[in-house]
């Protein structure tokens, strides 16, 4: 549990402060994955969205052929770190360190396809999948300040920093499956792991995702399906954040 594993990882780094240079107790801590960490958010509601005649979202124009369905499954948000100071904000390892606090985070599936379709060189496989989950990073505007990379902002003042792909479902297959998703913010995916990701369906690393995230942020779990006939249902989904001290 959270409070039990971030009192032993202080305990450590204590003990470790004490007999080594103070720069080399976060390496250490980071490479024993002596971390930090919290479920941040969980829903177990059977949720699905579903494709029909018609323009359903604004996604239709990259990949959705004019029929596309999308809907928010879960969102959970990252701890709101407390910093030293203003500009430690975020920053892990003792004193502040390095950029990026967050230094895992992990996403637990149950989902699945709609279970049929009418392209059989591909049924029961992730290649061409378009029933799916994404996930995207939204963060709280500060007074004052610009505005997000991509320019998209909500009524609630917050903006989109960041999105990926988690999990395809694999091709009509009507049974649930049940995927873990770990991404490390060391490890990154290759510039073009177009492969590996038809081959499992995501994307094996993506510490690029990880490092941006701040405290305070808003992680949105999306459900989508594009072209018509597709689906994706949802029966589960947790995510686990994992944080130097």
């Amino acid at each position: 549990m959270t409070a039990a594993a971030e009192k032993y990882a202080r305990a450590v780094a204590g003990i470790l402060a004490s007999k080594l240079p103070a720069e080399l107790v976060s390496e250490i801590l980071d490479y024993a994955e002596c971390f930090g960490h919290q479920i941040i958010g969980i829903n177990e509601k059977p949720d699905r969205v579903s494709t029909g005649w018609g323009l359903k979202y604004e996604e239709m124009d990259k990949e959705g052929g004019g029929y596309s369905d999308v809907k928010v499954y879960l969102i959970a948000q990252i701890p709101d770190f407390m910093a030293l100071h203003k500009d430690t904000a975020g920053r892990g390892g003792l004193g502040g360190g390095r950029p990026g606090r967050v230094r895992k985070i992990v996403f637990r599936l149950r989902c699945r396809d709609q279970g049929w379709s009418s392209h059989p060189e591909i049924e029961m496989t992730y290649q061409w999948g378009r029933s799916r989950i994404d996930v995207e990073i939204w963060r709280k505007r500060e007074t004052g300040a610009g505005g997000g990379d991509d320019g998209g902002e909500g009524a609630d003042g917050m903006y989109k920093v960041g999105e990926s792909l988690v999990q395809r479902n694999k091709v009509a297959l009507a049974d649930v499956l049940e995927y873990e998703v770990s991404w490390k913010w060391d490890q990154d995916k290759p510039e073009d792991d177009a492969d590996d990701v038809d081959l499992v369906g995501r994307h094996e690393n993506n510490g690029q995702f990880v490092r941006e995230l701040r405290g305070g942020d808003e992680i949105r779990i999306f459900m989508k399906a594009f072209f018509s006939g597709w689906e994706c249902r949802i029966e589960r989904c947790e995510v686990e954040c994992f944080w130097a001290i």
